[in-house]
């Protein structure tokens, strides 16, 4: 069963840390301060979290499979066509 909610929410924490990402790659990188480092590794963190969640849940409602391991996820998609080799490399 579709759930918006958590589609939404993924796709709200995936903005959210490609707009920080980005304000920080319009800096200069010899002024970050530990705070960050720890703010931009802290927001990959999330945002690599949203795209397997992401993924996961895509393999489960068009394939109803439910995967045990992130990279099965990704592995299932390019296997079906819904991620490039290249992307998923």
């Amino acid at each position: 069963m579709r759930d918006i909610a958590y589609e939404q929410a993924l796709m709200r924490h995936r903005r959210k840390m490609l707009r920080i990402l980005n304000e920080y790659g319009q800096e200069n990188t010899n002024t970050w301060t530990e705070r960050d480092l720890l703010a931009i590794q802290r927001a990959l963190q999330v945002y690599i979290e949203a795209f397997i969640g992401m993924a996961r849940y895509f393999v489960q409602q068009k394939y109803q499979l439910t995967v045990s391991q992130s990279r099965e996820a990704l592995d299932e998609l390019k296997n079906r066509g819904d991620l490039p080799a290249e992307q998923h490399d």
